[in-house]
């Protein structure tokens, strides 16, 4: 657009494009903060600017109304413009809205028997992705500048690595099973593991390979990998640790006064995060692509421990009937 042709627009036509810019500015960001939500991670911006253009466009749409009604037909199409316009702002901030309200928790929090927040199983691949994203930024943080300005495409280069390095894969796929390594660790040491299960299923050998994990002569986390496919189900623990995670690995429960789900106050991953990831919000430090520490169960162990024996204290006794919040025989 030229100087000239700027200058002879008229006040409402200027406020237009205005307005235009704005709205393509606004739907480019709730788009963005939607796909964020989705994937689990915080929003930045708040969608409050969106209630601001969705008002100053009703100004102008007004004011296009009393053009045409006073007989400015040309001022029709800037009418219907502005009014699709605040119809798409209004629709994508409620999606926003919505977005946010069922916005996703890290998939390693969900067991696929999501309707009756039970813990159903864990499987590595729920954290695949994320893992494999951080290890291929640790590559490419080792790399010197001239190395990485050689990429043309970052996927295709990753992906012809992983064909050249399979053991990649490996790596990838034992950090994945990391977190919940520690969890499996401790059941097996308070011997809440289904031995039975894993000795029909695995051969007599694995009374031998439990022994030497629980002594920590191998690594919980290659084993969950190597030996369980990366996938360890609910009847693979005894019955009562099983019951322990319903209330504790889960990070989300229904909460049957409000009809809502919601987050809890205590769960695996947050005290996962506190010792074993020592909080690393605002470090550098790596997530998933870390390698199992035993000085780190140790501190772990003590507080599922004690995790444990609040749930133990809290837990109604067999046979008990529920009657309601609070109320039982």
């Amino acid at each position: 657009m030229s100087v000239a042709s700027f200058v002879m627009m008229t006040e409402g036509e200027i406020y237009g494009q205005a307005m235009l810019v704005l709205f393509l500015l606004v739907t480019a960001i709730n788009i963005g903060e939607i796909n964020r939500v989705r994937k689990g991670k915080k929003y930045i911006f708040l969608p409050m600017i969106g209630m601001y253009l969705v008002a100053a466009m009703s100004a102008l749409l007004f004011q296009f109304i009393k053009e045409v009604a006073g007989g400015d037909h040309e001022a029709i199409g800037a009418m219907i413009t502005i009014a699709i316009c605040e119809t798409i702002t209004i629709l994508s901030m409620y999606g926003f809205h919505k977005g946010m309200s069922m916005k996703a928790i890290p998939k390693e929090n969900v067991s696929e028997n999501a309707s009756s927040w039970k813990f159903s199983s864990f499987n590595a691949e729920w954290s695949w992705d994320d893992t494999w994203d951080e290890y291929r930024n640790i590559l490419l943080d080792r790399m010197s500048e001239e190395e990485r300005s050689t990429i043309d495409d970052v996927e295709s280069y990753f992906d012809q690595y992983l064909e050249k390095h399979p053991e990649a894969i490996d790596e990838i796929n034992i950090y994945s099973c990391n977190e919940f390594a520690y969890l499996f660790l401790w059941l097996l040491r308070r011997n809440g593991i289904n031995e039975e299960e894993f000795v029909s299923a695995l051969g007599g050998e694995m009374t031998e390979t439990f022994r030497a994990l629980a002594d920590g002569e191998e690594n919980p986390a290659e084993f969950i990998y190597y030996r369980l496919d990366g996938k360890v189900s609910r009847n693979d623990i005894l019955p009562i640790y099983a019951e322990f995670l319903d209330n504790y690995y889960e990070s989300l429960f229904f909460n049957p006064s409000t009809n809502k789900r919601e987050l809890r106050e205590v769960f695996y991953s947050k005290d996962y995060g506190e010792i074993v990831l020592q909080s690393l919000e605002g470090t550098d430090g790596p997530i998933y692509c870390r390698d199992f520490n035993y000085e780190k169960y140790t501190l772990f162990e003590k507080r599922i421990d004690q995790r444990f024996e609040e749930f133990m204290k809290t837990r109604p006794l067999p046979g008990t009937v529920l009657l309601g919040s609070g109320v039982s025989l």
